[in-house]
């Protein structure tokens, strides 16, 4: 059995299919398969989330539509009815394209329909001559019809109230041995009666054949005609048919994923993160308790255990039937900031499929099937095994189960097992990129939750008792029972809080040094800026004496040219730039004693650094220095490039130019960015931003989806480049992950 029959992804496309309304239509979601490009699994993503945001799509529904263009291919004539359902497709097919073409929204269906061939030429000639009822009606045709209808009424006329038919001929019944001058056409079944056409009735009985005859005729020709001109239109037909069961697909999966609360997950990372995943079958059946998962960082292998019943076994189905409807572009029961890698191939080993025709026992079956996972396995594959230990004795059941587990890390295959081995537990605790994880009980009943980070326990003796076993016999296999096992289990526990204490100080510890890092780049940025001012100063400067000196030039060449004497020439240049020198000095003077006067500073009062435009607290005051403190950034300035702030406010580097406004409106606690390009993303995040902080608020929350990380890197280098921010990271798993940031603004 492949993966998907194991899984029972023919079910859920089943269930699928049934929303379909043509043929067609549950053709292609019945070849609906895994893919194995990102780029296309979006791509049908992106036509399905156009379904899914459609509330009332245009809907066509055929039964026989496939079958008549076979027929019309094969060259048989079609019937008026089959004429008449052509031309309600064609008639749909124009209304769908008019539909889209009016609504810009639908990008992706809009491209689909695109290629509708209208035939609008085909359609108007059968409605023309085939009316609702099936009738064909032509000019000619009424023309006999009103000849055929006029030689009727003369034949009623002249052979009276006792005429009717006999092969097509108007009679009248007369009793036998009467003469009348006539043709008989038919005798009664007890001879008494003869039906007879008489002599001077042929003439007219002949006009009603012609007329008749001819109407059959021209139906035919008719028939013909129009058969002919669809003919020549079959490739075109055929393709409508093509695009309206893709279309009908596509609108099948949304109306079931909008029902049923279906998501569109991310696509596309190297790790698996399930949030609120539901088995699509399950579903139908009852409520379902909800599966939160995250494998493939830190750890790619994951061993379950737990109680019999507890849902470990549903755990690996879940996992894998969901993976194998994200990679189909199906929408998946779960939160859509769960995401799903792309994976090469993916390995099922549930349940025993060993041959009592082969006499192949559980055991040599289940060692094949891990075999196989070895041989063909890497790192972008998923591997699904229950009771990966099974089929044999204890000891080498577990032994055999560890080595395959080793190579399967090795691999970096995102590794799914379960089992009961209080060995195989403590093996994975013990290695790198495996993790051990538990179905939870409460009270000791499973609640069906799985959490990680910690072995469950098999619970054996409460399952024997929740199925009705004997407690008598319950009190003795408790009394047989090794009571090394419960210490060992404890020992385990404590082992797992220890590596969870560890990871945690381990993730502390990266805060922290990002921390730093963000605030050393802060430092240098704003060195730089200082750097910058203080160039700028000096360029200013000196472009000033420049243009002077050149005023001052072309006034000297206004006396030359006006014939002054050489000397009186020397002397006015130089009173000039003594006058000059002395009007800039006199101006930095002025803008010294500007600066300094009246500024009796004190520790704690807010001034600003005149050159970078930036306010700080002042810290230390000396004679010849003052020492600000900017967020985590101290300057050592002369007194002369500071000023005070002239209404006391909260110390922030930002420019004089940003002012801060109470805002009378309401903020969204979050935005969600997902699924938008960066150039249309940013300036939503800006503006977000912007009213986080004018309102005041501390905290703010991203949504930008995971997928490949460029979102969240322009998101990140966003928030990296405004001096508002005081820090941001990635939000906990329960919040969203990697999928989310939050952050806060700095007050």
């Amino acid at each position: 059995m492949t993966c998907t029959e194991r899984l029972e992804f023919d079910k859920v496309i089943s269930l699928i299919a049934q929303r379909a309304g043509t043929k067609r239509g549950k053709h292609a979601i019945e070849k609906l398969s895994p893919l194995n490009e990102a780029e296309a699994i979006e791509r049908r993503y992106a036509f399905i989330r156009e379904g899914m945001e459609m509330e009332t799509p245009p809907l066509y529904s055929e039964e026989n539509l496939s079958a008549i263009l076979t027929n019309l291919g094969g060259g048989d004539t079609l019937s008026p009815q089959e004429l008449l359902e052509v031309a309600g497709f064609l008639d749909f097919l124009r209304e769908l394209r008019n539909y889209f073409t009016k609504n810009d929204r639908w990008q992706y269906l809009s491209s689909l329909v695109s290629s509708i061939s209208i035939l609008a030429e085909e359609k108007q000639k059968i409605t023309a001559v085939v009316k609702k009822d099936g009738e064909i009606i032509t000019g000619r045709i009424l023309e006999l019809e009103e000849k055929l209808g006029d030689s009727r009424q003369r034949l009623r006329d002249r052979l009276g109230k006792g005429v009717t038919l006999r092969g097509g001929r108007y009679v009248i019944p007369v009793k036998a041995g009467k003469k009348v001058d006539g043709i008989v056409h038919d005798i009664s079944r007890g001879g008494s009666t003869l039906f007879v056409e008489p002599t001077d009735c042929v003439p007219l009985n002949n006009e009603v054949e012609i007329a008749a005859k001819g109407i059959e005729q021209e139906k035919k020709r008719v028939l013909r005609q129009l058969n002919a001109s669809l003919s020549k239109k079959l490739p075109e037909l055929k393709h409508n048919l093509d695009v309206l069961g893709e279309y009908d697909a596509i609108v099948a999966i949304s109306d079931i994923s909008r029902r049923k609360g279906w998501q569109i997950p991310e696509v596309g990372d190297r790790f698996l993160r399930i949030i609120g995943g539901k088995h699509p079958l399950l579903q139908l059946k009852r409520d379902v308790v909800p599966l939160d998962m995250e494998i493939g960082r830190k750890f790619t292998t994951l061993l379950i255990t737990g109680p019999n019943m507890g849902g470990k076994t549903v755990a690996l189905q879940t996992v894998g039937i969901l993976s194998i409807m994200a990679q189909s572009g199906i929408p998946v029961p779960a939160s859509p900031d769960s995401v799903f890698p792309v994976f090469d191939e993916i390995f099922v080993d549930i349940g025993d499929e060993s041959s009592i025709e082969t006499g192949e026992s559980s055991f040599s079956f289940h060692l094949k099937e891990l075999k196989r996972m070895q041989d063909r396995a890497a790192g972008k594959s998923l591997l699904l095994v229950d009771e990966i230990d099974r089929g044999t004795e204890p000891d080498g059941g577990r032994a055999i189960a560890s080595a395959f587990l080793e190579v399967f890390t090795g691999k970096n295959a995102i590794t799914i097992a379960t089992s009961h081995s209080t060995a195989l537990k403590f093996f994975v605790a013990g290695e790198d990129g495996m993790q051990n994880a538990r179905m939870e009980t409460k009270n000791g009943a499973p609640t069906y939750r799985l959490g990680i980070g910690f072995p469950g326990e098999s619970l054996w003796l409460e399952t024997a008792r929740f199925v009705g076993i004997d407690d008598g016999l319950l009190k003795r296999a408790e009394e047989l029972a090794d009571k090394n096992m419960l210490k060992t289990e404890h020992l385990l526990r404590e082992l797992e809080e220890e590596k969870g204490r560890a990871s945690e100080l381990k993730r502390k510890l990266e805060e922290r040094e990002k921390n730093l890092e963000n605030q050393l780049e802060s430092a240098q940025l704003l060195r730089k800026k200082w750097g910058d001012g203080v160039e700028r100063l000096k360029k200013e400067r000196k472009k000033i004496l420049l243009e002077a000196r050149k005023r001052v030039e072309n006034l000297v060449r206004e006396i030359r040219e006006s014939n002054a004497k050489r000397e009186s020439i020397v002397r006015i240049k130089r009173e000039i730039e003594q006058e000059l020198k002395r009007e800039l000095g006199g101006m930095k003077k002025v803008e010294t004693e500007k600066r300094v006067k009246n500024h009796n500073f004190r520790v704690g009062d807010a001034a600003r650094i005149r050159s970078l435009d930036v306010v700080g607290r002042i810290i230390v005051i000396t004679e010849k220095r003052i020492t600000l403190q900017v967020d985590d950034v101290r300057f050592e300035i002369p007194p002369e490039s500071v000023e005070p702030v002239d209404k006391p406010r909260e110390v922030r580097a930002e420019s004089r130019h940003h002012v801060r406004f109470a805002r009378n409106r309401e903020l969204k606690g979050e935005i969600s960015i997902r699924n938008l390009r960066v150039d249309e993303a940013i300036p939503q995040l800006e503006r977000y931003i912007d009213d986080v902080w004018l309102l005041g608020e501390r905290n703010f929350r991203i949504v930008h989806g995971v997928g490949k990380g460029i979102l969240k890197n322009a998101v990140w280098e966003f928030l990296s480049k405004d001096d508002r921010i005081e820090s941001f990271e990635l939000a906990p798993l329960e919040e969203g992950g990697d999928g989310v940031t939050v952050g806060k603004i700095r007050l």
